[in-house]
């Protein structure tokens, strides 16, 4: 009856996969003198308990979604313009929006040292655009997907568009003061996209 549910509890305990929601949840039992925490059954006919983060995304816990760098294919269709770039996401995926600090600072950690990602946050297309115009002007950036917080991580010089064209927001994983913030950058000048997606129920 519950053979596809055992299935994924075997491969996630096998892989030892935090990625896997389930694998998070414990039952702690206190006494007045011990406590003792059981790991969660995955054999549990409870379907709902158990949605997994697909490779290679890694599930981030206080938003309880599943984030992901993807290494960019310049090869890809458009792959140096802002669409191009955010179509990279995979299938249920979409540019990430970013509303706290600890989903900063975990898709941060995705990221190889030294390199940035593109984020959900961009000049929109529509809007008009010459070199210097939102010079300064944060809220010219908008979410793909609206954010419900006001959070924000910019460097403090930022944005600037000091080389033209930066009409994309990335978060870079830089060592010193730009460790996980986020500055404007031209959709050519970036290696990584960030992506968000809710976790998938495995069958």
């Amino acid at each position: 009856m519950c053979t596809s549910l055992k299935r994924l509890g075997q491969h996630c305990q096998s892989a030892g996969n935090a990625d896997c929601i389930g694998e998070l949840t414990t039952t702690t039992t206190t006494t007045t003198t011990t406590t003792t925490t059981t790991p969660f059954d995955y054999f549990q006919c409870e379907k709902e308990t158990i949605k997994c983060c697909p490779s290679p995304f890694k599930y981030e816990k206080t938003s309880k979604k599943c984030f992901g760098v993807i290494k960019l294919d310049r090869s890809a269709t458009n792959p140096y313009t802002n669409q191009g770039i955010y179509d990279q996401c995979p299938t249920e995926s979409q540019p990430a929006t970013i509303e706290s600090a600890p989903e900063n600072e975990f898709l941060g950690g995705l990221l190889p040292v030294g390199y940035g990602a593109v984020i959900g946050l961009r000049i929109p297309e529509d809007m008009p655009y010459t070199v210097g115009q939102y010079r300064g002007n944060r809220d010219a950036f908008k979410w793909i997907a609206p954010s419900r917080t006001s959070y924000e991580n910019w460097y403090s010089t930022q944005p600037l568009d000091d080389m033209g064209h930066e009409t994309v927001v990335a978060l870079v994983s830089w060592l010193g003061d730009w460790k996980y913030k986020w500055g404007d950058v031209a959709p050519n000048n970036i290696g990584y996209v960030a992506c968000v997606m809710e976790p998938k129920h495995q069958n």
